[in-house]
């Protein structure tokens, strides 16, 4: 999860404000580029979503795997994500 100061795993923020998404691949050990984003949270969901795509099953990630439930305060509608890339609605 994300760290007291705001920053997420596998992101770095860029001198002119963007921020890049990177990882280290686990058995060939070497850096893959991602790409730069407009937030840091874009950045942090491309770094889980690299990891995750890696079938590494211990894996640290920014974001929970486990299902997440969102109330549209608006409409009452009812949303569920099992990962912060897909959300369903209801």
């Amino acid at each position: 999860m994300v760290s007291l100061r705001g920053h997420y795993r596998g992101v770095r923020k860029r001198p002119w404000g963007r921020y890049a998404a990177e990882i280290r691949h686990p058995w060939k050990k070497i850096g893959v580029w991602l790409d730069t984003f407009e937030t840091l949270e874009e950045a942090a969901l491309a770094y889980d979503g690299a990891v995750r795509s890696l079938g590494v099953s211990k894996a640290k990630t920014n974001f929970p795997t486990t299902p997440i439930i969102f109330t549209a305060a608006a409409t009452g509608s009812l949303w569920i994500s099992t990962s912060p890339l897909t959300v369903v609605g209801l």
